[in-house]
């Protein structure tokens, strides 16, 4: 079909539709490689300014952000130290606010909201995600740390996830010993973990 050998009814489009499957596919790929690497590789943590990266991350979706209309709200402090696995935490940033960003409808009045906190006298970390506009149906909560689980399946299609990306996040937070879990709050559905 690229080389315009032969002929092809829509040619055009299902060049887009054969690229597109192979994006996905490719994205697959990836996550089921980063799956791999989690379960094989010696898990090593260091002392790292989790705010920054998280800030990192952020600023690198900033354009998704935009682009859905969304409001951001941020309360990150300045610099705060963890000792964790800073390629993981990059992974678990990532994967959480990519959902939250998908996963809202695209209204001016929805929101992204990202807290991260030192709790006080305990040595936790805290930190939470929210996004408005949107539920998860109860009997869904229990489920949405399984592998290639998905909520919708519809509602995936539009948005391109495979159901890796919260058992991604949940095999690091396990190796981190955090505590973390997903709930409905009154306005949309918030992320929150500790450690």
């Amino acid at each position: 079909m690229l080389q315009g050998v032969g002929e092809y009814r829509n040619r055009d489009y299902y060049l887009q539709r054969s690229r597109e499957i192979t994006e996905k596919m490719e994205e697959m790929v990836k996550e089921l490689l980063t799956v791999s690497r989690i379960e094989n590789n010696k898990f090593v943590t260091k002392t790292s300014d989790i705010a920054e990266q998280l800030r990192q991350q952020i600023a690198d979706m900033a354009e998704l952000i935009e682009n859905k209309k969304l409001e951001l709200e941020v309360d990150i402090p300045e610099h705060l130290y963890a000792d964790v696995n800073p390629v993981m935490m990059n992974k678990v940033f990532s994967n959480l606010l990519l959902n939250a960003i998908r996963y809202t409808p695209e209204k001016r009045e929805n929101k992204i909201r990202v807290s991260l906190k030192q709790k006080t006298g305990t040595g936790r970390v805290s930190c939470r995600i929210e996004n408005t506009g949107v539920c998860i149906p109860k009997e869904a909560l229990a489920h949405v740390f399984e592998a290639f689980y998905r909520v919708e399946q519809s509602r995936n299609r539009q948005t391109g996830g495979n159901g890796l990306g919260l058992y991604i996040v949940k095999m690091i937070l396990d190796q981190h010993g955090a505590i973390y879990r997903m709930d409905n709050t009154r306005e949309g559905v918030c992320f929150s973990f500790s450690l």
